[in-house]
């Protein structure tokens, strides 16, 4: 009877804490006892005058009942940034689809850059000492240019984007001259034997001569359409977001390199130009091909982000030269090689190789506001496989084959720094 007493009671204690919780409205996902019929036999308690059913009476709970509670996940409210980090489109506005949300975004702003220095093309020695090399191609100076662009994104909350870029910079120049004093004269160590300027040979303008001077101007100009898809959006990583780019570029270099001379006694612009030559090599690089890349970003605040564009690409480079000779008064240069044609300048010839292209942008973005911010950092470009003027004329003049044989395993580096702004509609 004791051990039987004892059952009731327990089961009557579990009885009423069954029916307390399902009062208070927490009965989802808890076990609890069967309902107790009225008409059968019960136990009271002498402490709570409760009744209970007997210990015949109480049935086996099954194994689903058995199953513990799932309790809800917490809801956490973060600030304006948390929730801005949750959206595909970082706009702040809360749901990525919201009206307000920004989908197009242009930016604008300055560069300012220079070139590695090219290999030396030495043009200048003083006349009967040929170890006392005098002059030889310049290097550039730097400059500013600028570059625009315009993207979008592909509905609010997606992670596809387009995004079309232009930049170009201000020509690049350079010069160097030397002139003639009592102590030397000038004279050039490119042969310039049965080569002609009108009536006179070649040498009459570039040895003994009373001025040497060489000018370089780079062209240089880039468009590009790149697609970006989310490889990481900062709503997984609110530190830190990335995102797979591919697109296609074209880029071109166009280098001219002028080598003038004027004669003993005279100055450049003198009598017409008739006492003055000019050697001109221009190579102008075409490049057009398909990159890859990626755009990282590291959120250091909700205003400051780091960001780095790394992209490389192979490039068709199509090829045009020029190699022109003339007096300062229009005097066309001939070449006569012995026993071979006679053939005026210009020589004129073009070829088609590969070059690879590589970029680098590093640098900061600053917030300002939902769609404005402002942002600034440094820009390397390594190129490969271009013809460069320094290193198309031959030992003779006279080799035209060999000019128009043009040399294209040259290199370029760029760089500098660039600072814009952007804004997001």
């Amino acid at each position: 009877m004791r051990f039987r007493s004892c059952v009731l009671a327990v089961g009557g204690l579990l009885s009423l804490t069954s029916a307390a919780f399902a009062q208070q409205g927490r009965g989802y996902g808890s076990p609890g006892l069967l309902a107790v019929p009225e008409s059968s036999p019960s136990y009271v308690n002498p402490w709570r005058g409760q009744a209970y059913p007997t210990s015949a009476q109480i049935e086996e709970p099954s194994p689903a009942d058995m199953v513990p509670p799932i309790p809800e996940a917490p809801s956490v409210s973060g600030g304006a940034y948390e929730e801005a980090l949750s959206n595909d489109d970082y706009s702040g506005c809360g749901d990525c689809c919201t009206p307000c949300t920004p989908r197009w975004y242009v930016a604008a702003g300055g560069l300012y850059m220079n070139r590695d220095g090219s290999n030396d093309f030495w043009t200048t020695y003083e006349n009967n000492v040929p170890f006392n090399q005098m002059m030889h191609s310049p290097d550039t100076d730097w400059n500013g240019g600028f570059f625009a662009t315009i993207g979008h994104r592909f509905g609010c909350c997606s992670q596809h984007a387009i995004e079309g870029s232009f930049w170009m910079l201000d020509p690049l120049e350079g010069e160097n001259e030397v002139g003639r004093t009592a102590a030397n004269t000038l004279a050039t160590p490119i042969n310039l034997g049965d080569v002609a300027i009108g009536p006179n040979p070649a040498t009459f303008y570039f040895d003994d001569a009373q001025t040497h001077r060489i000018t370089r101007h780079d062209e240089i100009y880039n468009v590009e359409i790149n697609y970006f898809y989310d490889l990481l959006p900062a709503a997984y990583n609110r530190a830190f977001s990335a995102q797979l780019l591919l697109g296609v570029r074209y880029f071109r270099f166009d280098e001219n390199l002028v080598f003038s001379s004027v004669i003993a006694g005279s100055t450049f612009g003198a009598n017409g130009g008739a006492d003055e030559a000019h050697l001109g090599i221009r190579d102008e690089n075409n490049l057009v091909g398909f990159q890859i890349g990626t755009r990282l970003n590291y959120y250091l605040t909700q205003d400051l982000s780091f960001f780095a564009t790394p992209k490389f690409g192979l490039y068709g480079n199509d090829i045009q030269q020029r190699v022109s000779l003339a007096s300062g008064d229009g005097l066309v240069g001939v070449a006569s090689p012995v026993g071979g044609p006679v053939d005026d300048f210009p020589f004129e010839s073009s070829k088609r190789d590969v070059s690879v292209l590589a970029e680098l942008d590093l640098g900061v973005n600053w917030q300002l506001t939902q769609r404005w911010s402002v942002f600034g950092g440094y820009r390397l470009v390594a190129v490969s496989g271009l013809a460069l003027s320094d290193e198309q004329i031959p030992a003779f003049l006279v080799d035209y084959p060999a000019i128009n044989d043009i040399d294209s395993n040259g290199h370029l580096l760029l760089h500098g720094g660039f600072a814009g702004v952007q804004y997001a509609f």
